[in-house]
């Protein structure tokens, strides 16, 4: 089934998660490798995380204007409210910043005066003008929460594990 239900995500939900799930450990990975390299190899890596980070900020855009129009399911009636407002809070945090870690990487990117060149050859344009100063504001800002991104991901993924192997009950089953 295509929409969510009461009780499971529907396939694009599904989709949209695990894949951006994806997308975020690749960003995650290329992000860590880049920053150090002095090789030929640097610029393609930073091409591809600036690309596959568009991506991600396109696919939570979506992923968002799809829970409008079909919502998630409901909480599970079982939970303690304080666990469905951490969950809740968990949730909403990491859209958050996949909408900001990708937004702060274009104004870096725009900063540092290095353009965004795309698949296909498309050039997204700057945003702000080259400013080392911001540049290096932004640079600490975008790193830092990264830092912050992957523990709200291991957070998430404790949450998830919780459901599964501790409460042992449906909710890891909805977004599998």
């Amino acid at each position: 089934m295509m929409k969510n239900s009461s009780d499971r995500y529907g396939v694009l939900s599904r989709a949209f998660h695990w894949i951006t799930a994806v997308l975020i450990l690749a960003m995650l990975l290329l992000g860590n490798q880049m920053v150090d390299r002095i090789d030929a190899l640097r610029p393609t890596l930073f091409r591809y995380h600036r690309a596959v980070g568009l991506l991600v900020l396109f696919l939570v855009v979506l992923r968002l204007a799809w829970a409008k129009y079909s919502p998630p399911p409901s909480a599970d009636p079982g939970m303690e409210r304080a666990a469905k407002t951490v969950s809740r809070l968990v949730h909403w945090l990491l859209y958050s910043m996949l909408i900001v870690m990708p937004v702060l990487g274009w104004l870096m990117s725009s900063a540092s005066g290095e353009p965004i060149m795309l698949p296909f050859g498309v050039l997204l344009p700057a945003v702000i003008d080259p400013d080392p100063h911001i540049y290096i504001v932004l640079k600490v800002a975008h790193r830092s929460i990264a830092v912050v991104l992957v523990g709200f991901v291991l957070l998430h993924i404790a949450g998830a594990l919780n459901h599964l192997w501790i409460k042992k009950d449906a909710i890891f089953d909805r977004m599998g």
